[in-house]
């Protein structure tokens, strides 16, 4: 928990007040400044489940490493301070566990705006995913939508929509890294997906996810690409550590074609403070990246929609400009939209 006093008590109330009474709570203060710790430190007097662990480093990878390595019962889940969750989810997600012999349960979320809650759900109806299941109808499209589906959504391989045995920790020794700067949990996520037989899908809308006015999703990051492409590199160590790498090198091929247009919208963001010089030369190191010119000519653009086919042949035509104009025109790409399933 970062500086995140003013929601925290929303969130831990949520937790303590689960129906599901035997709960362990470890409670991870990660470097915070303001009275997150003291709070912390109250529900530990509180409440006898509530455990704090107290880092000096503000890494949520170390943090949730520390909760991993602390927690001592039989599910692990994680919550983050500025979100909340149902009370009945933890039970829930326990018993659907418990009663179809899965590893790992993976739960719906809504998506909470200042004016606005979101429900995001996985269209998927079985309820129980065997390893071919969770390959070809989860890990495929975490990687990237199916491009033969047009209206398909991503889907979101956040850890807050997990509940896993602890012994997969245990056996694995999976842990997050804490060497990565964006979508650590995506990766921690794949990995975690790619070695169990047996995951169970609830479909309640149990977790509430948000999203502030500050989020750093709506700003302007500099050296999108890199970090972007670096998080490519790290699934693709993941797949070819499953043995998966073959089979979803096409989906791969659509992320970094994506990668491609959500760094270079990041780049038109009227956050960006570079000027127009600086943007066009960054457009221009992205549509010049050797893998991705390399990878364009092979995908299917017949079930995209013409927006999309459009951005990713000026991209294979190297129209640094005309993108640029295009972004900067059609402003409602730049704004972020609700998390995909």
């Amino acid at each position: 928990m970062f500086n995140q006093a003013s929601a925290m008590v929303r969130c831990l109330d949520s937790i303590l007040n689960q129906t599901l009474r035997d709960l362990e709570v470890i409670l991870v203060n990660n470097g915070s400044t303001d009275q997150s710790l003291a709070i912390c430190r109250n529900y530990e007097v509180k409440d006898p489940r509530v455990r704090v662990i107290n880092l000096a480093t503000p890494n949520v990878s170390l943090a949730r490493n520390a909760g991993l390595e602390a927690a001592q019962g039989e599910f692990i889940g994680f919550v983050d301070s500025d979100d909340w969750i149902e009370p009945d989810m933890m039970e829930s997600m326990v018993d659907l566990c418990q009663k179809t012999g899965s590893q790992v349960c993976l739960c719906n979320f809504l998506f909470e705006q200042e004016t606005r809650s979101t429900p995001v759900a996985i269209d998927i109806t079985k309820q129980v995913l065997d390893r071919d299941e969770i390959f070809n109808h989860l890990i495929l499209n975490m990687l990237a939508p199916d491009p033969a589906r047009p209206y398909q959504k991503e889907i979101k391989g956040s850890v807050f929509r997990i509940l896993a045995k602890k012994d997969l920790f245990d056996q694995t020794s999976l842990r997050f890294d804490p060497e990565i700067g964006y979508m650590e949990d995506l990766i921690f996520t794949v990995r975690l997906l790619l070695s169990i037989d047996r995951l169970c899908l609830d479909q309640g809308l149990m977790y509430h996810y948000v999203v502030t006015g500050d989020s750093a999703s709506k700003q302007h990051r500099e050296n999108l690409f890199v970090s972007l492409l670096d998080v490519i590199n790290l699934l693709e160590t993941a797949l070819q550590e499953g043995n998966r790498y073959n089979e979803a090198l096409p989906r791969l091929n659509y992320r970094l074609a994506n990668t491609a247009i959500r760094s270079i919208i990041n780049i038109v963001h009227e956050s960006n403070p570079n000027p127009l010089t600086k943007k066009i030369a960054q457009i221009d190191r992205i549509v010049n990246y050797t893998k991705l010119q390399t990878i364009l000519p092979a995908l299917e653009l017949d079930h995209l929609n013409a927006s999309r086919s459009w951005v990713i042949t000026a991209i294979q035509q190297r129209r640094s400009r005309a993108l640029y104009l295009y972004f900067k025109v059609n402003k409602h790409f730049l704004d972020p939209t609700p998390p995909q399933s």
